[in-house]
């Protein structure tokens, strides 16, 4: 669905969030919102609108750093935070700033729409990989994820970049995670389709993975064989 909008609209931060959620109440859908709540979609108010919808609302507005903090300042918005992620500036991004944004990604759709629409795109996310890989399962999926993403976007070419990212899917000593297996499917996945020159090593990698004795690496690494079969 889409909509009319005025003449006259105001990109002064505060303005532009009044007019962004009236236009976000106009199209909220209470049956999406409530199969999304029993999905475990918990936030606090949820207008079920769609991605494609929340994409055509952002691309009329200009990228602005403001606009996007006072958006996060809604946080209990399920809209609200995910127009934030498409309407900042990525440029802009500080390495503090990132990481003080992924307190708000706790969970699969927001992983999914912060990674594709703005850590992919900060000019630091190796440096923001390596900070948080360390921590918490939702971070180390935030962390492949963004950089499947620059890889798709053409951001993540670096020769020693990607032998990083490569190292650390080696490393790996658990995927029983669901999230964090679709996460390194992605990255796999972007690797083969994207950096060709890569290719060998990610399958010689997918095969180490499929002879594990541990399941989960098992059946990553087979799935990524049986979709990749020549």
């Amino acid at each position: 669905m889409s909509f009319p909008l005025p003449d006259n609209i105001l990109q002064l931060p505060d303005i532009a969030v009044k007019q962004i959620m009236q236009r976000v109440a106009v199209l909220q859908n209470g049956d999406v919102s409530k199969v999304m709540k029993k999905a475990g979609y918990n936030y606090g108010i949820n207008y079920g609108v769609s991605i494609p919808q929340l994409r055509d609302l952002a691309t009329r507005y200009k990228a602005d750093k403001a606009l996007a903090c006072q958006l996060r300042q809604h946080a209990n918005i399920r809209e609200a935070l995910i127009l934030s992620s498409m309407l900042d500036e990525p440029n802009k991004l500080s390495l503090i700033e990132a990481l003080e944004i992924c307190e708000f990604v706790d969970n699969v759709e927001l992983i999914e729409q912060f990674s594709r629409n703005l850590f992919a795109h900060q000019i630091k996310l190796l440096a923001f990989c390596k900070k948080i890989l360390s921590e918490s399962e939702m971070h180390k999926t935030i962390c492949f994820m963004s950089i499947a993403w620059a890889i798709k976007f053409k951001k993540f070419r670096n020769i020693s970049d990607v032998d990083w990212l490569i190292e650390q899917l080696n490393n790996l000593e658990s995927v029983e995670n669901p999230k964090i297996a679709k996460a390194i499917m992605f990255a796999m996945q972007a690797i083969e389709t994207e950096l060709p020159d890569y290719s060998k090593r990610i399958r010689n990698m997918a095969e180490k993975f499929s002879k594990s004795d541990n399941s989960s690496f098992a059946r990553l690494g087979n799935e990524f064989l049986w979709l990749n079969a020549i």
